[in-house]
């Protein structure tokens, strides 16, 4: 037992050493990696022609798994530059462009071109060159370890000429970082003996202290300081005297296209416009180019501090461009064919199979609807569609001949304000058997195995059924021959191949909004797909039968509007009540209506409406049955709101290369930011 008890009371340990040690490599992972500057060594080489060679050795404390490395310089900021031109206090500088030279690994080799990348980004509103070394795809993992990478760059245009002094200005250490770096220096080379004084050397700063050392033998000045914190740069401006150093010319340029891509002695800037700054004096080798166009070489000769030009440069196109101008043309072309051609192609269509054969020229009226023509296939058939009066217009039908009894309910009304619309109720009066298919479709859906209901209950479920009776309708327009196909499905097919058009359109002239080789076919199609969704409408046709009826259906809307012509015929109270359904369909009820006012003086025993002490007479009964129509509809058609069915009823530039121009900021030129990842 005591063997028992002891095991019992190692298992539990044993299983949570174990669950401890396969957490273990997982929280040695997830453990932070962190990293510092330990020291920054920026060295400026100032040359006499004008040119600035920086090399930053960049020393980093990593403790963690690292990828790469990488180095942003600053190009252009335009904040900065707007404050240092509006207030006097500033000094301006900048550089006019630049060259990534090399880039060294902790040993100090230089590192192929193919191992680190050089790109152009953007950071906060700054434009920005990234440097990005990634020394170990997998990560390699450091124990508080120290890593020296070094980046050289050579700089033109970065000096500052002024009438009493030449200035030096630049950002050395950059501020863009969120980590110490524990020892800063910068060394500044001169072509000559500048003999500097303290006074001459200024560190803009956020209040540390820095060491200053010149050497007249080396023509060299070094200034140090200890920790910079985080986002604390370390400036240095220093002035020395005129002709130390030759200053740079500027090249007017003039050149179509405008802006252009100048290759400067093998160097290559992007998007260059007006002139060429920071040019040292002698001759260069300048390429122009510009995608599209033959490269032209110009070989200039420059003085120095001088402004000279404008040059003329202009490009011819190039014989591929000239070919793909052609074929951009003739594609265009071929794409506005696409109109005329299309609008010809639809309208003959239209003539195939979007006429109703065999119309009669002459309308004459109809004492009655075509035989076997209810008000749903009547109102269906009049416009082509189905629409809810067609079904509302039947269950009136169904009341007159029998089978229901509608019963209006007054709005209810507290002192004068109406708190609800009017109600109806369907009284079953007997079984639906010899009705037709839709009948009984549209009455069962109503009663659903009751006798009696009201609109109110209708609401919310009934609008299920209408999407079947939909269905039902157009599928007995086709079954008695009225159209060769569903009218519904040929003006969605032509609404459908309309917005697909469109949208093509729109898409073609989104794509190739700056390279317009479809801009005429995208044109064309938005334009023909706007007038096959129009024309969608009228493609549907009717058969040689569906034409006939169809004419009798508008006879018989004749004889309706102007029934007082027609005297011959018995305007009796049946007839009134027979056709009213018809009526509403056609939307001329209160016509009818007016037609048998005088000779219409007892209730229908189909409807019953709400107030009895009101004058009956035809204009009353169509009114209220109007009002019937009004409310059925909203009730039939009424969904949840959080039900999504329909039932679909009616009713200055820089670029990746060897070469980046610059700007001026209200700081110097350099900064930027860095880090590891």
């Amino acid at each position: 037992m005591n063997y028992l008890a002891t095991w019992l009371r190692l298992v539990p340990a044993g299983i949570a050493a174990a669950f401890l040690l396969l957490l273990a490599p997982h929280a040695v992972s997830a453990q932070e990696r962190t990293y510092v500057y330990d020291s920054i060594d920026v060295t400026i080489d100032v040359h006499e022609d004008s040119t600035v060679d920086v090399t930053e050795r960049i020393t980093q404390r990593f403790d963690g798994t690292f990828r790469g490395v990488r180095r942003d310089i600053a190009l252009t900021d335009p904040a900065a530059l707007a404050r240092c031109q509006t207030n006097p206090a500033l000094q301006c500088g900048g550089f006019s462009y630049m060259e990534i030279t090399g880039v060294y690994d902790n040993e100090g080799r230089l590192i192929s071109p193919s191992r680190y990348s050089v790109e152009p980004i953007v950071s906060g509103g700054e434009q920005r060159l990234e440097v990005v070394w990634v020394f170990s795809e997998n990560g390699r993992v450091f124990e508080d370890e120290l890593f020296t990478w070094t980046v050289t760059y050579r700089v033109y245009g970065s000096l500052g000429f002024f009438d009493d002094y030449d200035l030096l200005y630049w950002d050395a250490i950059f501020s863009d970082r969120d980590v110490n770096v524990e020892d800063a220096s910068v060394t500044v080379l001169f072509p000559g003996d500048v003999k500097l004084e303290r006074d001459d050397v200024s560190v803009p700063s956020q209040g540390f202290d820095y060491s200053f050392e010149y050497v007249p033998a080396e023509s060299r000045l070094r200034l140090e300081t200890g920790l910079l914190r985080p986002y604390e740069d370390f400036t240095v401006l220093v002035q020395f005297p005129k002709d130390i150093v030759t200053p740079p010319a500027t090249l007017l340029l003039n050149t179509d296209p405008d802006p252009i891509d100048v290759s400067v002695d093998g160097i290559m800037l992007r998007g260059i416009s007006d002139k060429l700054t920071g040019l040292t004096a002698g001759e260069h080798t300048l390429i122009f180019s510009a995608d599209g166009y033959q490269s032209k070489e110009v070989k200039v000769n420059v003085e120095a501090g001088t402004s000279s030009g404008p040059l003329t440069v202009e490009l011819d196109r190039s014989p591929l461009a000239m070919l793909i101008l052609i074929a951009l043309v003739l594609c265009n072309c071929l794409g506005i064919l696409i109109l005329p051609f299309g609008i010809l192609l639809l309208y003959r269509q239209y003539r195939a199979s979007g006429v109703d054969i065999g119309r009669a020229k002459v309308i004459v009226p109809e004492f009655a609807p075509p035989e076997g023509i209810r008000p749903y296939l009547l109102g269906s058939l009049k416009d082509e569609s189905v629409d809810l009066v067609d079904v509302t217009a039947t269950l009136i039908d169904v009341a007159y001949r029998g089978y229901i009894k509608i019963r209006e309910f007054e709005a209810k009304t507290v002192l004068g304000i109406k708190l609800s619309s009017r109600e109806y109720e369907f009284i079953k009066q007997k079984e639906f058997g010899d009705l037709t298919p839709v009948e009984q479709k549209i009455l069962n859906g109503i009663f659903s195995g009751k006798d009696r209901v009201t609109t109110d209950t209708l609401k919310n479920s009934f609008y299920t059924k209408l999407p079947g009776i939909r269905d039902a309708i157009y599928a007995e327009m086709v079954s008695r021959d009225y159209f060769p196909r569903r009218p519904d499905k040929v003006r969605s097919r032509y609404q459908t191949m309309g917005g697909f058009m469109i949208a093509a359109g729109f898409g073609m002239a989104a794509v190739f909004v700056f390279l317009p080789v479809l801009i005429g076919t995208a044109v064309s199609l938005g334009v023909l797909g706007i007038i096959t969704l129009v024309a969608a409408g009228s493609m549907p046709a009717k058969t040689a039968l569906g034409s006939k009826v169809f004419d009798k259906v508008l006879g018989f809307k004749m004889y309706m509007e102007t029934a007082e012509r027609f005297r011959v015929q018995d305007l009796t109270p049946e007839t009134f009540e027979k056709y009213l359904s018809y009526a509403m369909v056609f939307g001329i009820e209160n016509e009818w209506a007016e037609r048998f006012m005088d000779i219409y003086k007892e209730a229908p025993e189909w409807f019953e409406g709400s107030s009895a002490d009101r004058m009956l007479n035809t204009i009353y009964i169509a009114n209220a049955l109007s009002n019937f129509n009004s409310v059925a509809a909203q009730s039939i058609s009424s969904s949840p709101s959080s039900s999504s069915s329909s039932s679909g009823w009616s009713g200055g530039g820089w670029s990746g290369g060897g070469g980046f121009s610059g700007g001026f900021s209200g700081g110097g030129g350099g900064g930027g930011g860095g880090g590891a990842f």
